[in-house]
């Protein structure tokens, strides 16, 4: 085994100074936040569902950078495949014989060589389906998971009950989410976090109800749980 250094690490540098904060913690919550929670993941998630099956209803007109992902794969190992193999030591003699253009070398060894065709074939395969997926106009998405979808269908396989997967699959599809925005105090209009690690979210109008901060037009609702700071 080569003991060469593949990677050399560099001279130590100093990180910049913090400038932003992303905090990720479990939750324990009263049974009112927990109502919140459900039901604005609940009320986000179906919007998003919505604005999803909108934008698959566009068909052709999805992103091609997973098909264009696919065929640089299959370009790279059709190229290499054809390529004689090689050892390490090989190619390091190779390289001292040659000072020209850059050489190509194949795959190290005949076992590797070996896995890499079946590799080639299911790339192949992959993109045969989406070219078919494309012509078609299909687009295939599943909010909350394929696993947990399959799931549904081999419960006793998984060890859990009908009434488990479902709280499962009605919380992967919830949506609670906000980016930060600059300038703004506490970091975002949406979602807040005060020093003291108070946690406020701002409720849609459908929501409105379920809001214990109401001053003006504000309808927000503060957690009774205190974040660690």
């Amino acid at each position: 085994m080569s003991s060469r250094v593949r990677h050399p690490i560099g001279p130590v540098v100093q990180a910049p100074a913090v400038t932003t904060l992303r905090i990720r913690t479990r939750l324990r919550v009263s049974a009112a936040d927990r109502a919140v929670i459900v039901a604005l993941g609940s009320h986000l998630g179906r919007l998003a569902r919505a604005d999803l099956a909108k934008r698959s209803q566009a068909g052709l007109d999805h992103s091609e950078k997973v098909w264009a992902d696919l065929t640089r794969a299959i370009a790279t190992l059709e190229e290499k495949i054809e390529l004689p193999c090689h050892s390490a030591k090989e190619r390091g003699e190779l390289r001292a014989m040659r000072a020209g253009p850059k050489l190509k070398f194949g795959y190290r060894s005949e076992w590797e060589l070996a896995m890499k065709r079946p590799r080639l074939q299911q790339l192949r395969a992959r993109l045969a389906g989406l070219d078919g997926d494309v012509k078609a106009g299909r687009v295939h998405i599943t909010m909350g998971g394929k696993r947990l979808l399959r799931n549904r269908l081999h419960l006793d396989q998984a060890g859990i009950s009908k009434e488990q997967w479902r709280a499962l699959w009605d919380a992967s599809r919830w949506w609670i989410t906000a980016n930060g925005e600059s300038g703004k105090h506490l970091g975002n209009e949406t979602i807040r976090v005060n020093p003291e690690g108070v946690l406020q979210v701002d409720l849609p109008h459908q929501l409105a109800h379920l809001a214990n901060i109401t001053t003006g037009r504000l309808t927000r609702y503060r957690f009774q749980l205190n974040l660690p700071r």
